[in-house]
Protein backbone atom coordinates (compact mmCIF):
# COMPACT_ATOMS: atom_id res chain seq x y z
CA UNK A 1 0.00 0.00 0.00
CA UNK A 2 1.36 3.33 -0.80
CA UNK A 3 1.95 5.49 2.00
CA UNK A 4 -0.88 8.46 1.98
CA UNK A 5 1.94 11.45 2.09
CA UNK A 6 -0.04 14.78 2.88
CA UNK A 7 1.57 16.04 -0.42
CA UNK A 8 -1.50 15.01 -2.47
CA UNK A 9 -3.99 15.31 0.27
CA UNK A 10 -3.36 19.46 1.15
CA UNK A 11 -0.96 20.52 -1.76
CA UNK A 12 -2.84 19.61 -4.17
CA UNK A 13 -5.15 21.91 -3.33
CA UNK A 14 -2.96 25.08 -2.59
CA UNK A 15 -3.03 26.46 -6.59
CA UNK A 16 -6.51 26.69 -5.19
CA UNK A 17 -5.75 28.26 -2.26
CA UNK A 18 -2.76 30.96 -3.41
CA UNK A 19 -5.56 32.36 -6.52
CA UNK A 20 -8.25 32.94 -4.19
CA UNK A 21 -5.55 34.81 -1.91
CA UNK A 22 -4.60 37.18 -4.58
CA UNK A 23 -7.88 37.48 -5.29
CA UNK A 24 -8.69 38.67 -1.45
CA UNK A 25 -5.22 40.76 -1.85
CA UNK A 26 -6.36 42.62 -5.17
CA UNK A 27 -10.34 43.27 -3.69
CA UNK A 28 -9.62 44.50 -0.38
CA UNK A 29 -12.36 44.56 2.07
CA UNK A 30 -14.27 47.46 0.93
CA UNK A 31 -17.01 47.28 -1.33
CA UNK A 32 -15.98 47.68 -5.32
CA UNK A 33 -16.66 50.34 -6.87
CA UNK A 34 -19.06 50.71 -10.17
CA UNK A 35 -17.17 50.56 -13.56
CA UNK A 36 -17.00 53.92 -14.94
CA UNK A 37 -18.21 53.91 -18.87
CA UNK A 38 -15.29 54.36 -21.01
CA UNK A 39 -15.23 57.95 -22.62
CA UNK A 40 -16.96 58.13 -26.22
CA UNK A 41 -14.53 58.74 -29.33
CA UNK A 42 -14.83 62.17 -30.76
CA UNK A 43 -16.74 62.48 -34.06
CA UNK A 44 -13.84 63.06 -37.05
CA UNK A 45 -13.56 66.63 -37.82
CA UNK A 46 -13.01 67.40 -41.61
CA UNK A 47 -9.49 68.56 -42.21
CA UNK A 48 -9.88 71.71 -45.09
CA UNK A 49 -7.08 70.83 -48.00
CA UNK A 50 -4.21 73.15 -48.18
CA UNK A 51 -3.89 75.89 -50.70
CA UNK A 52 -0.62 75.50 -51.84
CA UNK A 53 1.08 79.31 -51.13
CA UNK A 54 2.67 81.57 -53.98
CA UNK A 55 6.33 80.80 -54.49
CA UNK A 56 8.45 84.09 -52.49
CA UNK A 57 10.86 85.95 -53.77
CA UNK A 58 14.33 84.52 -53.25
CA UNK A 59 16.17 86.31 -50.54
CA UNK A 60 20.11 87.64 -50.62
CA UNK A 61 22.41 84.99 -49.44
CA UNK A 62 23.67 86.14 -45.38
CA UNK A 63 26.40 84.50 -43.63
CA UNK A 64 26.39 80.64 -42.02
CA UNK A 65 25.93 80.99 -38.22
CA UNK A 66 28.68 79.02 -36.80
CA UNK A 67 27.83 75.95 -35.09
CA UNK A 68 27.39 75.51 -31.19
CA UNK A 69 28.37 72.59 -29.70
CA UNK A 70 25.77 70.47 -28.07
CA UNK A 71 26.19 69.44 -24.59
CA UNK A 72 26.38 65.61 -23.91
CA UNK A 73 23.17 64.53 -22.45
CA UNK A 74 23.29 63.41 -18.34
CA UNK A 75 21.45 60.15 -18.02
CA UNK A 76 18.79 59.82 -15.48
CA UNK A 77 20.18 58.74 -11.84
CA UNK A 78 18.84 55.48 -11.67
CA UNK A 79 16.84 54.49 -8.38
CA UNK A 80 16.09 51.79 -6.48
CA UNK A 81 13.56 49.95 -7.33
CA UNK A 82 12.42 50.04 -3.99
CA UNK A 83 13.58 51.50 -0.95
CA UNK A 84 12.37 48.76 1.56
CA UNK A 85 13.48 44.53 1.22
CA UNK A 86 10.49 43.16 2.53
CA UNK A 87 10.77 39.49 3.26
CA UNK A 88 8.83 36.90 4.52
CA UNK A 89 9.35 33.56 6.53
CA UNK A 90 7.17 31.12 8.99
CA UNK A 91 6.89 33.57 12.12
CA UNK A 92 9.58 32.17 14.92
CA UNK A 93 8.04 29.89 17.70
CA UNK A 94 10.00 32.25 20.28
CA UNK A 95 10.78 35.83 19.72
CA UNK A 96 12.49 38.88 20.83
CA UNK A 97 15.21 41.78 19.62
CA UNK A 98 18.45 39.77 20.69
CA UNK A 99 19.61 36.04 20.22
CA UNK A 100 20.12 35.04 23.91
CA UNK A 101 15.85 35.74 24.25
CA UNK A 102 14.76 33.10 21.31
CA UNK A 103 15.86 29.83 20.80
CA UNK A 104 18.69 29.13 18.59
CA UNK A 105 16.59 28.10 15.42
CA UNK A 106 14.69 31.17 16.09
CA UNK A 107 17.52 33.58 15.69
CA UNK A 108 17.64 34.67 11.92
CA UNK A 109 15.24 37.50 12.65
CA UNK A 110 18.06 39.28 15.25
CA UNK A 111 21.03 37.94 13.25
CA UNK A 112 21.15 41.11 10.69
CA UNK A 113 21.72 43.65 13.74
CA UNK A 114 24.98 41.69 14.65
CA UNK A 115 28.59 39.83 13.66
CA UNK A 116 30.35 37.15 15.26
CA UNK A 117 33.90 36.64 15.64
CA UNK A 118 34.01 33.88 12.86
CA UNK A 119 31.95 34.03 9.46
CA UNK A 120 31.16 32.05 6.48
CA UNK A 121 31.68 33.13 2.57
CA UNK A 122 28.58 34.51 2.45
CA UNK A 123 27.92 33.20 -1.09
CA UNK A 124 29.68 29.72 -0.85
CA UNK A 125 29.55 29.37 2.84
CA UNK A 126 33.04 28.16 2.97
CA UNK A 127 35.31 28.22 6.10
CA UNK A 128 38.52 28.98 5.19
CA UNK A 129 40.91 31.96 5.35
CA UNK A 130 40.72 32.74 1.66
CA UNK A 131 36.56 33.35 1.96
CA UNK A 132 36.11 36.88 2.11
CA UNK A 133 33.76 36.76 4.68
CA UNK A 134 35.18 34.04 7.34
CA UNK A 135 36.91 36.47 9.36
CA UNK A 136 34.33 38.93 10.73
CA UNK A 137 35.37 40.43 13.97
CA UNK A 138 38.22 38.16 14.38
CA UNK A 139 41.32 39.07 11.84
CA UNK A 140 43.35 35.50 12.89
CA UNK A 141 43.39 33.17 15.47
CA UNK A 142 45.62 30.52 16.84
CA UNK A 143 45.33 27.52 19.53
CA UNK A 144 47.59 26.60 21.59
CA UNK A 145 49.44 23.28 22.02
CA UNK A 146 47.34 21.75 24.94
CA UNK A 147 44.21 22.67 22.46
CA UNK A 148 42.26 24.41 25.32
CA UNK A 149 43.02 28.35 24.55
CA UNK A 150 42.37 29.96 21.92
CA UNK A 151 44.01 33.54 20.79
CA UNK A 152 41.44 35.84 18.59
CA UNK A 153 43.02 38.90 17.04
CA UNK A 154 40.35 41.27 16.50
CA UNK A 155 39.53 44.02 13.93
CA UNK A 156 40.32 47.31 14.75
CA UNK A 157 38.38 50.52 14.03
CA UNK A 158 34.66 48.81 13.74
CA UNK A 159 32.28 50.98 15.93
CA UNK A 160 29.14 49.61 17.31
CA UNK A 161 25.57 51.50 16.22
CA UNK A 162 24.37 55.48 17.63
CA UNK A 163 21.02 55.83 18.89
CA UNK A 164 19.20 58.92 19.22
CA UNK A 165 20.94 59.25 22.72
CA UNK A 166 23.80 57.00 22.43
CA UNK A 167 27.28 57.07 20.32
CA UNK A 168 28.12 53.79 19.37
CA UNK A 169 31.29 53.15 20.80
CA UNK A 170 34.24 50.69 19.30
CA UNK A 171 34.41 46.76 19.23
CA UNK A 172 36.39 45.31 21.72
CA UNK A 173 37.53 42.10 23.38
CA UNK A 174 35.07 42.77 26.30
CA UNK A 175 32.08 42.70 23.86
CA UNK A 176 32.60 39.14 23.34
CA UNK A 177 32.96 38.43 26.90
CA UNK A 178 29.54 39.97 27.70
CA UNK A 179 27.75 38.40 24.65
CA UNK A 180 28.67 34.84 25.98
CA UNK A 181 29.23 35.01 29.57
CA UNK A 182 26.55 37.39 31.01
CA UNK A 183 23.82 37.28 27.78
CA UNK A 184 24.26 33.70 26.50
CA UNK A 185 25.68 31.92 29.55
CA UNK A 186 24.97 34.30 32.94
CA UNK A 187 21.06 35.89 32.04
CA UNK A 188 18.36 33.92 33.77
CA UNK A 189 15.90 34.22 30.80
CA UNK A 190 18.81 33.05 28.32
CA UNK A 191 17.86 30.20 26.19
CA UNK A 192 21.87 29.48 25.53
CA UNK A 193 21.71 25.70 26.11
CA UNK A 194 24.07 25.97 29.57
CA UNK A 195 25.65 21.95 28.35
CA UNK A 196 27.30 24.03 25.32
CA UNK A 197 28.22 26.97 27.53
CA UNK A 198 29.83 24.96 30.16
CA UNK A 199 31.96 22.89 27.84
CA UNK A 200 33.53 25.82 26.08
CA UNK A 201 33.67 28.70 28.73
CA UNK A 202 36.31 27.88 31.27
CA UNK A 203 37.78 31.73 31.43
CA UNK A 204 38.48 34.48 29.38
CA UNK A 205 41.20 37.14 28.90
CA UNK A 206 40.19 39.97 27.65
CA UNK A 207 43.05 42.43 29.08
CA UNK A 208 43.79 43.35 25.52
CA UNK A 209 41.18 45.44 24.06
CA UNK A 210 42.41 44.02 20.40
CA UNK A 211 42.93 40.48 21.71
CA UNK A 212 40.73 37.67 23.21
CA UNK A 213 41.98 34.59 24.90
CA UNK A 214 39.09 32.26 25.43
CA UNK A 215 40.27 28.94 27.40
CA UNK A 216 37.63 26.02 27.40
CA UNK A 217 36.67 23.16 29.32
CA UNK A 218 37.74 20.86 26.93
CA UNK A 219 39.38 20.98 24.34
CA UNK A 220 37.28 21.98 21.05
CA UNK A 221 38.22 22.14 17.41
CA UNK A 222 35.44 23.06 16.19
CA UNK A 223 34.80 26.78 17.34
CA UNK A 224 34.52 28.03 13.91
CA UNK A 225 30.80 26.78 14.46
CA UNK A 226 30.29 27.57 18.38
CA UNK A 227 31.78 31.12 17.72
CA UNK A 228 30.57 31.72 14.34
CA UNK A 229 27.38 32.24 12.22
CA UNK A 230 25.36 28.60 12.82
CA UNK A 231 25.56 28.72 16.19
CA UNK A 232 25.07 31.87 18.96
CA UNK A 233 27.72 33.76 18.35
CA UNK A 234 26.43 37.20 17.78
CA UNK A 235 28.38 40.19 19.48
CA UNK A 236 26.44 42.91 21.28
CA UNK A 237 27.83 46.38 23.02
CA UNK A 238 28.45 45.79 26.01
CA UNK A 239 29.41 49.59 27.31
CA UNK A 240 25.80 50.52 25.85
CA UNK A 241 23.95 47.70 28.35
CA UNK A 242 26.18 48.85 31.18
CA UNK A 243 24.64 52.53 30.25
CA UNK A 244 21.21 51.80 29.69
CA UNK A 245 20.43 48.69 31.25
CA UNK A 246 18.69 45.36 30.17
CA UNK A 247 15.37 46.42 29.43
CA UNK A 248 16.31 49.72 27.23
CA UNK A 249 18.95 47.54 25.92
CA UNK A 250 16.39 44.63 24.74
CA UNK A 251 14.02 47.27 23.56
CA UNK A 252 16.47 48.92 21.35
CA UNK A 253 19.57 46.56 21.07
CA UNK A 254 22.88 48.05 19.75
CA UNK A 255 25.45 45.62 18.05
CA UNK A 256 28.00 46.20 14.79
CA UNK A 257 26.52 44.61 12.04
CA UNK A 258 25.34 45.81 8.37
CA UNK A 259 21.62 46.84 9.75
CA UNK A 260 20.60 48.71 12.95
CA UNK A 261 17.87 47.93 15.14
CA UNK A 262 14.48 50.01 13.94
CA UNK A 263 11.54 48.05 15.27
CA UNK A 264 10.13 45.06 16.69
CA UNK A 265 6.21 44.14 16.87
CA UNK A 266 5.66 40.67 18.05
CA UNK A 267 3.86 38.05 15.97
CA UNK A 268 4.04 40.34 12.91
CA UNK A 269 7.55 42.50 11.90
CA UNK A 270 11.47 42.68 12.54
CA UNK A 271 12.49 46.42 10.90
CA UNK A 272 16.02 47.37 10.39
CA UNK A 273 17.73 50.38 8.66
CA UNK A 274 21.03 50.00 7.00
CA UNK A 275 24.31 50.94 8.34
CA UNK A 276 25.40 53.78 6.25
CA UNK A 277 29.09 53.22 7.65
CA UNK A 278 29.69 49.35 8.06
CA UNK A 279 33.17 48.66 7.69
CA UNK A 280 32.53 45.36 5.21
CA UNK A 281 29.24 45.62 2.98
CA UNK A 282 26.84 49.09 3.36
CA UNK A 283 23.33 47.34 2.28
CA UNK A 284 22.11 48.61 -1.32
CA UNK A 285 18.43 48.59 0.24
CA UNK A 286 17.90 51.55 2.63
CA UNK A 287 15.59 49.29 5.16
CA UNK A 288 14.94 45.58 5.72
CA UNK A 289 11.16 44.44 6.88
CA UNK A 290 11.65 40.48 8.04
CA UNK A 291 7.35 39.83 8.06
CA UNK A 292 6.56 36.70 9.91
CA UNK A 293 3.77 34.97 7.79
CA UNK A 294 3.53 30.66 8.51
CA UNK A 295 0.74 30.53 5.93
CA UNK A 296 2.86 28.84 2.67
CA UNK A 297 0.24 30.17 -0.11
CA UNK A 298 -0.13 33.40 1.60
CA UNK A 299 3.86 34.11 1.34
CA UNK A 300 3.39 33.00 -2.50
CA UNK A 301 0.09 34.88 -3.10
CA UNK A 302 1.69 37.87 -1.64
CA UNK A 303 5.01 37.71 -4.07
CA UNK A 304 2.96 37.53 -6.62
CA UNK A 305 1.29 40.45 -5.88
CA UNK A 306 4.24 42.57 -5.02
CA UNK A 307 3.49 42.93 -1.76
CA UNK A 308 6.71 41.16 -0.94
CA UNK A 309 9.84 40.59 -2.64
CA UNK A 310 11.61 37.05 -1.05
CA UNK A 311 9.93 34.32 0.57
CA UNK A 312 10.70 31.11 1.95
CA UNK A 313 9.27 28.17 0.13
CA UNK A 314 7.94 24.87 0.47
CA UNK A 315 9.71 22.47 -2.70
CA UNK A 316 6.04 21.84 -3.93
CA UNK A 317 4.79 25.50 -4.52
CA UNK A 318 8.25 26.44 -6.28
CA UNK A 319 6.79 25.77 -9.85
CA UNK A 320 3.85 27.90 -9.41
CA UNK A 321 6.52 30.22 -8.57
CA UNK A 322 7.95 30.41 -11.77
CA UNK A 323 4.89 30.23 -13.11
CA UNK A 324 4.27 33.44 -11.68
CA UNK A 325 7.84 34.89 -13.31
CA UNK A 326 9.31 34.43 -9.72
CA UNK A 327 12.95 33.93 -8.95
CA UNK A 328 13.99 31.00 -6.86
CA UNK A 329 16.99 30.48 -5.27
CA UNK A 330 18.88 27.62 -3.14
CA UNK A 331 21.07 27.97 -0.22
CA UNK A 332 24.86 27.04 -1.17
CA UNK A 333 25.16 24.97 1.72
CA UNK A 334 22.97 22.95 3.87
CA UNK A 335 21.19 24.19 6.41
CA UNK A 336 19.22 21.64 7.97
CA UNK A 337 20.00 18.57 9.36
CA UNK A 338 16.93 16.29 9.51
CA UNK A 339 16.96 12.96 11.76
CA UNK A 340 14.17 10.85 14.18
CA UNK A 341 15.40 10.88 18.06
CA UNK A 342 13.87 7.77 19.79
CA UNK A 343 12.75 8.59 23.41
CA UNK A 344 12.10 6.38 26.16
CA UNK A 345 15.76 5.10 26.49
CA UNK A 346 16.57 6.24 30.04
CA UNK A 347 19.04 4.23 32.44
CA UNK A 348 17.29 1.28 34.00
CA UNK A 349 16.98 2.92 37.24
CA UNK A 350 15.30 5.96 36.17
CA UNK A 351 12.09 7.01 37.42
CA UNK A 352 11.00 7.25 34.08
CA UNK A 353 12.65 4.35 32.83
CA UNK A 354 9.71 1.67 31.55
CA UNK A 355 10.91 -1.71 30.67
CA UNK A 356 7.08 -2.73 28.66
CA UNK A 357 7.80 0.65 26.33
CA UNK A 358 8.50 -1.11 23.11
CA UNK A 359 10.95 1.71 21.96
CA UNK A 360 13.44 0.36 24.63
CA UNK A 361 13.79 -2.57 22.48
CA UNK A 362 16.73 -2.38 19.58
CA UNK A 363 14.62 -4.35 17.33
CA UNK A 364 11.61 -2.22 17.23
CA UNK A 365 14.18 0.87 16.48
CA UNK A 366 15.55 -1.00 13.67
CA UNK A 367 11.98 -2.08 12.06
CA UNK A 368 11.23 1.76 12.51
CA UNK A 369 14.00 2.69 10.66
CA UNK A 370 13.24 -0.07 8.36
CA UNK A 371 9.67 1.07 7.26
CA UNK A 372 10.72 4.79 6.33
CA UNK A 373 11.14 5.42 2.62
CA UNK A 374 13.78 8.03 3.04
CA UNK A 375 14.04 8.14 -1.06
CA UNK A 376 10.19 8.68 -1.53
CA UNK A 377 10.27 11.45 0.97
CA UNK A 378 13.09 13.29 -0.53
CA UNK A 379 11.77 13.09 -4.00
CA UNK A 380 8.31 13.88 -2.70
CA UNK A 381 9.34 17.06 -0.44
CA UNK A 382 13.40 18.14 -1.56
CA UNK A 383 13.94 16.74 -4.38
CA UNK A 384 17.75 17.62 -5.36
CA UNK A 385 16.93 20.13 -2.21
CA UNK A 386 17.98 17.13 0.16
CA UNK A 387 20.96 14.77 0.60
CA UNK A 388 21.02 11.18 2.41
CA UNK A 389 22.64 11.54 5.85
CA UNK A 390 25.00 8.34 6.26
CA UNK A 391 24.65 8.82 9.95
CA UNK A 392 22.96 10.89 12.59
CA UNK A 393 24.88 14.40 12.49
CA UNK A 394 27.88 13.10 10.10
CA UNK A 395 27.83 14.93 6.87
CA UNK A 396 30.21 13.15 3.84
CA UNK A 397 32.88 15.44 3.07
CA UNK A 398 33.08 17.16 6.65
CA UNK A 399 33.15 13.68 8.80
CA UNK A 400 34.34 10.71 8.75
CA UNK A 401 32.16 7.81 7.11
CA UNK A 402 31.97 4.24 7.35
CA UNK A 403 31.41 2.80 3.81
CA UNK A 404 29.91 -0.14 5.08
CA UNK A 405 26.75 2.51 6.53
CA UNK A 406 23.88 1.82 3.81
CA UNK A 407 22.90 5.89 2.70
CA UNK A 408 19.78 5.99 2.45
CA UNK A 409 19.65 3.00 4.88
CA UNK A 410 17.64 -0.03 4.07
CA UNK A 411 13.67 0.26 3.26
CA UNK A 412 11.73 -3.12 3.80
CA UNK A 413 8.86 -3.39 4.81
CA UNK A 414 8.57 -7.24 5.07
CA UNK A 415 11.84 -7.45 7.29
CA UNK A 416 10.41 -4.38 9.84
CA UNK A 417 7.04 -6.51 10.83
CA UNK A 418 9.41 -9.87 11.23
CA UNK A 419 11.42 -7.43 13.56
CA UNK A 420 8.53 -6.74 15.54
CA UNK A 421 6.86 -9.70 15.65
CA UNK A 422 10.05 -11.23 16.64
CA UNK A 423 10.29 -8.21 19.69
CA UNK A 424 6.92 -9.47 20.83
CA UNK A 425 4.67 -7.11 18.48
CA UNK A 426 2.77 -8.86 15.88
CA UNK A 427 -0.05 -6.42 16.06
CA UNK A 428 1.81 -3.37 16.74
CA UNK A 429 2.01 -1.12 19.43
CA UNK A 430 0.87 3.17 20.24
CA UNK A 431 3.34 5.50 20.29
CA UNK A 432 3.13 9.23 19.31
CA UNK A 433 5.40 10.52 17.02
CA UNK A 434 5.89 14.33 17.31
CA UNK A 435 7.69 17.04 15.02
CA UNK A 436 8.72 20.74 15.02
CA UNK A 437 6.46 23.05 13.92
CA UNK A 438 7.10 24.57 11.05
CA UNK A 439 9.73 26.79 10.63
CA UNK A 440 11.46 29.57 8.75
CA UNK A 441 14.22 26.87 6.59
CA UNK A 442 12.12 24.10 6.46
CA UNK A 443 8.41 24.64 5.56
CA UNK A 444 7.79 21.24 4.37
CA UNK A 445 8.39 19.76 8.05
CA UNK A 446 4.59 18.80 9.45
CA UNK A 447 3.63 17.22 6.29
CA UNK A 448 7.00 14.87 6.03
CA UNK A 449 6.08 14.26 9.96
CA UNK A 450 2.61 12.94 8.54
CA UNK A 451 4.46 11.07 6.15
CA UNK A 452 6.43 9.05 8.66
CA UNK A 453 3.86 8.15 10.79
CA UNK A 454 1.69 6.73 7.71
CA UNK A 455 4.55 4.68 6.87
CA UNK A 456 4.82 3.06 10.31
CA UNK A 457 0.92 2.95 10.30
CA UNK A 458 2.33 0.47 7.26
CA UNK A 459 3.96 -1.81 9.91
CA UNK A 460 1.05 -2.22 12.02
CA UNK A 461 2.06 0.52 14.55
CA UNK A 462 -0.82 2.93 15.75
CA UNK A 463 0.55 6.23 15.56
CA UNK A 464 -0.57 9.26 16.72
CA UNK A 465 0.80 12.62 14.96
CA UNK A 466 1.38 15.46 17.06
CA UNK A 467 3.41 18.61 15.43
CA UNK A 468 4.49 20.56 19.07
CA UNK A 469 6.77 23.29 19.12
CA UNK A 470 10.32 23.15 19.51
CA UNK A 471 9.91 24.55 23.21
CA UNK A 472 7.16 22.33 24.33
CA UNK A 473 9.20 19.21 22.51
CA UNK A 474 12.43 20.01 24.75
CA UNK A 475 10.44 20.80 28.09
CA UNK A 476 9.02 17.25 27.57
CA UNK A 477 12.18 16.15 27.36
CA UNK A 478 13.53 17.97 30.42
CA UNK A 479 10.73 16.65 32.58
CA UNK A 480 11.92 12.98 30.97
CA UNK A 481 8.74 12.53 29.65
CA UNK A 482 9.37 10.71 26.19
CA UNK A 483 8.66 6.94 26.86
CA UNK A 484 7.23 5.81 23.64
CA UNK A 485 7.73 8.93 21.41
CA UNK A 486 9.64 9.83 18.98
CA UNK A 487 10.05 13.05 17.10
CA UNK A 488 11.65 14.23 13.76
CA UNK A 489 14.50 17.16 14.83
CA UNK A 490 15.71 19.45 12.34
CA UNK A 491 18.98 21.15 13.65
CA UNK A 492 21.28 23.07 12.61
CA UNK A 493 23.53 21.79 9.69
CA UNK A 494 26.70 23.22 11.66
CA UNK A 495 26.25 21.08 14.22
CA UNK A 496 29.15 17.98 14.71
CA UNK A 497 29.49 15.14 16.61
CA UNK A 498 31.93 17.24 19.08
CA UNK A 499 30.45 20.47 19.25
CA UNK A 500 26.94 18.64 20.18
CA UNK A 501 28.08 15.53 22.07
CA UNK A 502 26.17 16.74 25.71
CA UNK A 503 23.19 16.32 23.83
CA UNK A 504 23.23 12.51 23.23
CA UNK A 505 24.99 10.77 25.90
CA UNK A 506 24.36 11.12 30.46
CA UNK A 507 25.89 14.98 30.46
CA UNK A 508 25.30 16.27 33.44
CA UNK A 509 24.71 19.66 32.30
CA UNK A 510 23.04 18.40 28.80
CA UNK A 511 20.03 20.34 26.52
CA UNK A 512 17.77 17.78 27.29
CA UNK A 513 17.71 14.03 28.48
CA UNK A 514 16.45 12.48 25.39
CA UNK A 515 18.09 9.08 25.76
CA UNK A 516 21.15 7.31 27.67
CA UNK A 517 24.08 5.33 26.11
CA UNK A 518 26.36 4.00 28.43
CA UNK A 519 29.09 3.38 25.57
CA UNK A 520 28.64 6.69 24.00
CA UNK A 521 29.55 7.91 27.82
CA UNK A 522 33.04 5.95 28.02
CA UNK A 523 33.82 7.66 24.17
CA UNK A 524 32.70 11.14 24.35
CA UNK A 525 35.41 12.52 26.70
CA UNK A 526 38.05 11.10 24.19
CA UNK A 527 36.72 14.33 22.05
CA UNK A 528 37.15 16.44 25.04
CA UNK A 529 41.05 16.12 24.58
CA UNK A 530 41.24 15.54 21.09
CA UNK A 531 43.90 17.97 19.55
CA UNK A 532 43.91 17.23 16.08
CA UNK A 533 41.62 15.57 13.47
CA UNK A 534 43.94 12.60 13.78
CA UNK A 535 42.98 11.93 17.18
CA UNK A 536 38.97 12.98 16.76
CA UNK A 537 38.20 11.18 13.86
CA UNK A 538 38.23 8.00 15.25
CA UNK A 539 36.37 8.70 18.19
CA UNK A 540 33.30 10.21 15.51
CA UNK A 541 33.42 7.06 13.71
CA UNK A 542 32.97 4.71 16.69
CA UNK A 543 29.75 7.49 17.51
CA UNK A 544 28.47 6.63 14.15
CA UNK A 545 29.00 2.90 14.32
CA UNK A 546 26.74 2.97 17.77
CA UNK A 547 24.38 5.00 16.08
CA UNK A 548 23.53 2.98 13.33
CA UNK A 549 23.39 -0.27 15.04
CA UNK A 550 21.76 1.02 18.13
CA UNK A 551 18.97 2.86 16.27
CA UNK A 552 18.53 5.64 19.04
CA UNK A 553 18.39 8.20 16.04
CA UNK A 554 17.93 7.57 12.70
CA UNK A 555 19.39 9.53 10.21
CA UNK A 556 17.01 11.01 7.16
CA UNK A 557 18.90 14.29 5.82
CA UNK A 558 21.04 17.06 4.83
CA UNK A 559 18.44 20.19 3.34
CA UNK A 560 19.27 23.20 1.84
CA UNK A 561 16.05 25.71 2.25
CA UNK A 562 14.95 27.68 -0.83
CA UNK A 563 13.36 30.45 -1.58
CA UNK A 564 11.49 32.65 -4.52
CA UNK A 565 12.11 36.14 -5.20
CA UNK A 566 10.84 38.97 -7.08
CA UNK A 567 13.34 39.56 -10.24
CA UNK A 568 11.64 43.35 -10.42
CA UNK A 569 13.16 44.02 -7.24
CA UNK A 570 16.02 41.81 -6.57
CA UNK A 571 18.61 40.59 -8.74
CA UNK A 572 19.51 37.67 -7.10
CA UNK A 573 18.94 35.84 -3.53
CA UNK A 574 21.39 32.76 -3.49
CA UNK A 575 23.82 33.06 0.00
CA UNK A 576 24.29 30.54 2.56
CA UNK A 577 20.62 31.15 4.79
CA UNK A 578 21.86 27.76 7.09
CA UNK A 579 19.64 26.79 9.44
CA UNK A 580 17.74 30.26 9.10
CA UNK A 581 15.56 30.94 6.13
CA UNK A 582 15.44 34.13 3.78
CA UNK A 583 17.13 36.37 7.55
CA UNK A 584 20.75 36.28 6.67
CA UNK A 585 23.34 38.12 4.38
CA UNK A 586 21.18 40.89 3.30
CA UNK A 587 23.58 43.44 2.76
CA UNK A 588 24.47 41.09 -0.05
CA UNK A 589 21.11 41.36 -1.78
CA UNK A 590 21.50 43.18 -4.82
CA UNK A 591 18.43 45.96 -5.55
CA UNK A 592 17.03 45.96 -9.48
CA UNK A 593 18.13 50.28 -10.37
CA UNK A 594 15.25 51.78 -12.30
Amino acid sequence: MVPRIKQWKIYGVLSAVVILTLFILACGAEATATPTAPPAKAAPVATATPVPAAPAATATPTAKPKPTATATPVPAKKEPAAARLLVAFNAPHSQGTVSYLVNLHDTGPTRPLAEHLYGHDPYTGETTNKSPGFGQLATGWDLSDDGYTWTYDLREGVFHHNTDTWTGTEFTASDVVFSRATLDKGEEDSHAPSGIWDKIIHEFDDSNPHQLKWTTAVVELDMYYLAGIEERGLIYSKDYWDAVGRDAFVAHPVASGPWKFKEFVVNEYMLYERNEEHWRKVPDFAELQLLYVSEDATRLAQLLAGEVHIIGIPGVLIPEAEAGGMGIGYSTRPGNADFIVVGGNYPEDHPKYDATDPLVNVDVRKALSMAIDRKLLKDTFFGDRASFMPAPLLMAGRDPINPDWPVPYTYDVAQAKELLAGAGYPDGFDMTLMCFKAESAVPEHEDMGEAVADMWEQIGVNVTFTPKERLHINAQGYDFGMGRHAWIATVVAGWTVSSQWPWTSDYPKGNAYYFYDAYLDEIFPDLGVAVSLEMRDPVILKYGNRMMENFNRLPLFWLHPAVAFDPAVVVDYSVNMSAFGPTMWHEYTEVVLK
